[in-house]
């Protein structure tokens, strides 16, 4: 399982590529 760090990263780049496709 990942550490807190790399799920906050994981989800960090997946908003902003929501964020950047609108």
């Amino acid at each position: 399982m990942a550490s807190i760090d790399s799920m906050l990263t994981f989800l960090c780049k997946r908003r902003m590529e929501i964020t950047g496709s609108t």
